[in-house]
Order: structure tokens, then C-alpha cells, then sequence
């Protein structure tokens, strides 16, 4: 990767990283009013790289047997924002 695609990959992820904070922000705060539509959940494990990589695998394969769009949707789901990421503890 050349310096100028770092930078337009670190200037995409800094977009990225704010879209999720307003997420975040949103679910601070309409939480109440969700009707059930709002789900949050944290942890902290001690992985390994691998047991880490195979986490990521299983939230992948999960979110391809849950994913569906519009055409294939019940007509009472609506769109929802999915996010994970793991971040050292240390």
C-alpha cells in the first residue's frame, strides 16, 4: 500500500470510527424508547491472536445467517446497525 492510499484508508476508518461513536451515542440515548430494537452487550475476554481471529469468524458467519435485505425482510423488521470490533485492554 502506497502513503497516499494509507492516508485515504486512515481518513476512511476515522469516518468509519465516527459514525459509529454517533451510533453509540444513539443507543445512550433512545434506548427507552427502542421498543426492543436496541440490543447492547460488552465483555472482556483474554484471547489469543488465533481464539481472537476465530471469534471474528464466528461474528462473520453469524451475521451471514442473519443477513437479509428489504426484499427478503419481514415486512415488520426494520434496518439495523451491526457493529463489533475488539480493542487490546492493555
Amino acid at each position: 500500500m502506497t502513503e497516499a492510499e494509507g492516508a485515504i484508508v486512515a481518513a476512511l476508518d476515522r469516518i468509519k470510527m465516527n459514525e459509529d461513536i454517533e451510533l453509540a451515542h444513539r443507543y445512550m440515548a433512545g434506548q427507552a424508547d427502542a421498543a426492543g430494537l436496541m440490543r447492547g452487550s460488552r465483555s472482556l475476554s483474554h484471547l489469543t491472536e488465533e481464539e481472537l481471529g476465530a471469534f471474528h469468524d464466528a461474528y462473520l458467519e453469524l451475521l451471514a445467517r442473519f443477513a437479509r435485505g428489504p426484499e427478503d425482510a419481514s415486512p415488520d423488521a426494520r434496518p439495523v446497525h451491526l457493529r463489533w470490533f475488539a480493542v487490546p485492554a492493555e
